[in-house]
């Protein structure tokens, strides 16, 4: 069904493009306030890195399986769910008395954008037609920066 109309793509890729945003922002989302962090839960630079390589590390063990699920389940499931799990991250990450937990929010942010990335690009190949590829292909990789 790949092109079928191109109403949804003026109005949905806008929106495609600030989750994939989104999700790209989320890697480096802690980085700026790292050295507070790091005095407020009294966390050592080992644990920085970690911390900061969690996000990724989840990320990229994640998004074959969340790839594979967008097949068989459809990909706006998977963004939607992509959505939820990354704010339900930063809440819990806002929220966390402790570094375990800022751990563990990390790790569940590094799911939605794995949920998320996979499934957007699927969906914008899905909603495109042969002569707006080359375009919509060179935003999707802006996006990865």
């Amino acid at each position: 069904m790949k092109g079928t109309t191109t109403m949804p793509t003026k109005t949905v890729f806008p929106l495609l493009l600030v989750y994939m945003f989104l999700a790209m922002l989320g890697a480096g989302l802690v980085i700026p306030i790292l050295p507070q962090l790091l005095i407020e839960f009294g966390a050592s630079g080992k644990a920085a890195g970690y911390l900061v390589s969690a996000f990724g590390l989840t990320q990229f063990l994640f998004s074959p399986i969340a790839g594979r699920f967008s097949d068989k389940y459809g990909r706006k499931p998977m963004i939607i769910g992509g959505l939820i799990l990354f704010a339900l991250s930063n809440l819990v990450g806002a929220l966390a008395s402790n570094f375990t937990v800022f751990h563990i929010s990390r790790f569940i942010g590094g799911i939605g954008s794995a949920a998320l990335a996979p499934s957007i690009m699927a969906y914008i190949v899905d909603i495109t037609t042969e002569n707006g590829e080359g375009f919509t292909s060179s935003w999707c990789g802006y996006e990865y920066g």
